[in-house]
């Protein structure tokens, strides 16, 4: 994870002294006219972009926050904007995790510095002010989660500590030391009566929400990198690294390992799905794999990124899907389908450029961002068909997801409905 680390501060410096490159977004989709294939290339100026390392959906789906390096953009999907961007000069380091809260009046935001400091600091999202913080980890904080009710936020630190707070009392009500590694993930069963933490210790540990206490260890053989709680609780999903690099499912009525799925590239995030059963992962080649969660079969390859996919999340919803990346972007898609809505890329951190780039090339930009549009030939498109392009209001049209009730029903091979 220090490695990880390293990389966003070299991009970091790229992007303070302005060195820049050419950003290339691809187009493809099936024409809607004669179902033929339809391709084209969208070229921009980019500052050096730093890692994009955690993404987070408020409860309606309609911002997204994505953690970059000293700040969060807050995306406005409603618009098709960057709306603004909250913690800068508070912030320390890279941001690891987010998590907006259930009202959406304000965010969580996990940062720290490597073998220095860590902290959970709570943002009000309209006015961007800092509200309080919690610092007591002693490095940084890789990952947090609320509970259902959202009184309280629980957080995992490359310390090897678990920290629970209260947020409305702005205490530190338990710190749980069971790890000997850095903790990379904490998650909440659905009942809010039990919470899970995986560490590069390779262990899992299990406690008891109530009453805040440890319950039980559970090992396994590599590094874990991502958990959650599946099935109605059934079953605990655990991603875990090393030489292993494989997809865990720990049965709760007996704590062991009854499925490893192996995946090709070390998984490093993941989101659960539960109303389709569906299990995300981001990888470090930059890809995104779903699975059926259920029975473990692969499903599909998303569009992901050039490199290390760092953050997904799913909207409350479940109907949409956002991912983050090494290559400083965010792309959204439909999670059904896993269909790519758009991409998502904050140009210019310091004159605030960004842009907005749908599936079928409609897009939304800050004022004085130059683009480049060409064929599939690599020759300029006509200027009357980029015209046509340059909507915001189509741009925003396709973040709202029509919930489809034949995709989203439950059934034993969790396959797509076939078109009658």
């Amino acid at each position: 994870m220090y490695k990880k680390l390293l990389v966003a501060l070299i991009l970091v410096l790229f992007s303070a002294i302005g060195l820049a490159e050419t950003l290339d977004i691809d187009v493809e989709y099936i024409s809607y006219a004669d179902n033929k294939p339809v391709s084209f290339k969208c070229q921009v100026d980019s500052n050096i972009r730093p890692s994009v390392q955690a993404v987070g959906f408020n409860h309606g789906g309609t911002l997204l926050g994505a953690g970059s390096y000293g700040h969060v953009v807050v995306w406005d999907l409603k618009k098709a904007s960057l709306a603004k961007r909250i913690g800068v000069g508070d912030i320390q380091g890279a941001v690891q995790c987010l998590a907006f809260s259930n009202d959406g009046k304000w965010i969580a935001i996990g940062d720290g510095v490597a073998s220095q400091s860590g902290a959970v600091r709570i943002f009000d999202v309209n006015s961007k002010e800092q509200l309080f913080c919690f610092s007591q980890p002693g490095d940084i904080v890789y990952s947090l989660a609320l509970t259902k009710d959202g009184k309280f936020v629980a957080a995992g630190s490359a310390d090897g500590n678990v920290y629970v707070w209260d947020i409305a009392g702005k205490k530190l009500v338990q710190k749980f030391d069971k790890h000997s590694g850095m903790v990379m993930s904490v998650a909440f069963d659905s009942t809010g009566k039990f919470m899970i933490s995986g560490s590069t210790d390779k262990t899992v540990c299990l406690y008891d929400v109530e009453k805040w206490e440890y319950l039980k260890n559970i090992k396994l053989d590599a590094s874990v990198n991502g958990i959650c709680f599946a099935n109605k609780d059934k079953v605990i999903l655990a991603i875990v690294g090393g030489s292993e690099n494989a997809i865990k499912t720990i049965n709760t009525n007996n704590y062991k390992v009854s499925k490893t799925i192996k995946v090709a590239s070390e998984p490093l995030s993941m989101v659960y799905i539960e109303k389709m059963g569906r299990l995300l992962v981001g990888c470090a080649d930059g890809n995104v794999m779903a699975y059926n969660a259920w029975n473990g079969s692969f499903l599909k390859k998303l569009d992901g990124h050039d490199r290390y996919c760092y953050g997904i999340v799913a909207s409350a919803d479940g109907e949409k899907v956002a991912s983050s990346g090494a290559d400083g972007l965010v792309k959204v898609y439909r999670s059904y389908n896993g269909v790519k809505i758009a991409t998502l890329a904050d140009l210019d951190f310091r004159d605030n450029q960004w842009l907005i780039v749908t599936a079928r090339g409609h897009y939304s930009c800050s004022d004085g961002v130059q683009l480049k549009w060409l064929d599939f030939k690599g020759e300029p498109m006509p200027e009357k068909m980029v015209q046509r392009l340059k909507d915001s209001a189509i741009a925003a049209q396709v973040f709202v997801v029509q919930n489809n009730n034949k995709a989203t029903q439950k059934n034993k091979n969790n396959k797509p409905t076939k078109k009658k």
